[in-house]
């Protein structure tokens, strides 16, 4: 329909663009932009917070830059709804620097959305002090903070691991009527995971009124990074029974049970995910599989998986089986694997080292070949 309209207006040119991006076609999306630009047909406000979007979906700096010089140009850079798109699109592009530079422009007074988009942009680089820092600047101006930045603080603190910092953003989350709120709590539960604190973990998680996957899966994985096996799969089979467990659900428990050597069952439940849950097994389910049978020596199953898989063989694969081969001495398989991280990519260093060690480890005969 949009390309058997004549010259179809902007709002055309939003509806076909806005519609890529929701169901997650965001380069199809950015393809759109560019001939739009090209037309000379200038976007909108709305518009162009459509098209940051897009860029920060999937870390397009160079066309986010474009846009930005639009922004620039039409003298709406200091307006907080412009300003607050263009930190989350910097930062989902992981240019901190370009983000702290638009925040840094915007009125001395700034609302909460812009401070949750600054604060959430050093979280999703994994720069969980300099998150903390931005959260008590804010306080320190007076601004509340809303459950999105307090689940944000939440994982700044997870990040790094510091459980008494946690606890002042729960006094927050206590403070601010938010305990219960399913967002909030289940990044506190993940927090206190990540913390080794689980007491603290099972005491927001029976607080929440709605438990939801993601918070099962917050204190599954809370367990499952202790080593807790016993526990982990008790509390598996408990949520199964109230909730439908996803994806996530699977690769905690799938690599939990590569960890601890737990062949059988980590079979059991990949099996279980695809018939039971119909869930389709993704590259990271394949991995974590392969992983689990080459820990264990069976080196032959995971290569007939690797072969039996809809998914490409890729380098992660590849190079699990090639660091097995040295484990268990397996010279003919690791020249093979080795081959195959050369097909993937010819200058992986690692690999070179790996094929080395298996050859280092090998016997000489006695003619001394």
């Amino acid at each position: 329909m949009f390309f058997r309209s004549h010259n179809p207006d902007l709002y055309a040119w939003h509806a076909i663009i806005s519609a890529h991006i929701m169901h997650g076609d965001d380069h199809g999306a950015l393809m759109l932009c560019g001939w739009m630009l090209d037309l000379e047909i200038e976007p909108d406000r709305v518009m162009l917070m459509t098209m940051m979007k897009a860029c920060g979906n999937i870390g397009c700096i160079d066309m986010g830059r474009i846009v930005h010089n639009i922004i620039i140009r039409r003298e709406i850079e200091s307006k907080n709804t412009i300003g607050s798109c263009l930190i989350d699109m910097y930062g989902k592009c992981g240019s901190l620097a370009e983000a702290q530079r638009v925040a840094d422009m915007l009125p001395i007074v700034k609302n909460v959305v812009i401070w949750g988009s600054l604060i959430a942009s050093y979280v999703n680089v994994g720069l969980g002090k300099i998150a903390l820092n931005q959260f008590e600047e804010m306080t320190s101006v007076g601004t509340c903070p809303d459950k999105f930045i307090l689940s944000s603080v939440a994982k700044a603190c997870g990040i790094m691991e510091s459980s008494w910092k946690g606890k002042m953003v729960h006094f927050h989350v206590i403070e601010s009527r938010l305990e219960s709120d399913v967002i909030v709590g289940t990044s506190l539960i993940d927090m206190y995971g990540k913390c080794k604190s689980m007491q603290d973990a099972c005491y927001v998680f029976n607080n929440l009124l709605n438990k939801n996957v993601t918070s099962w899966n917050a204190l599954i994985a809370g367990y499952a990074r202790q080593g807790e096996s016993e526990l982990t799969f008790a509390l598996f089979e408990r949520m199964r029974k109230v909730v439908k467990p996803d994806e996530v659900t699977f690769l905690t428990i799938l690599t939990l049970c590569t960890h601890a050597g737990l062949v059988e069952k980590g079979l059991e439940y990949f099996k279980d995910m695809i018939i039971e849950h119909r869930i389709s097994p993704n590259t990271k389910h394949r991995n974590c599989i392969v992983d689990l049978l080459s820990r264990a020596g069976q080196l032959d199953e995971a290569v007939l998986m690797m072969r039996e898989t809809p998914f490409r063989s890729d380098l992660a694969m590849w190079s699990i089986v090639l660091a097995a081969c040295k484990k268990w001495g397996n010279v003919e398989l690791g020249k093979y694997a080795f081959e195959c991280v050369m097909d993937l990519d010819e200058n992986h260093a690692t690999a070179f080292v790996m094929l080395s060690n298996i050859y280092a480890d090998v016997e000489p005969m006695e003619d001394g070949k």
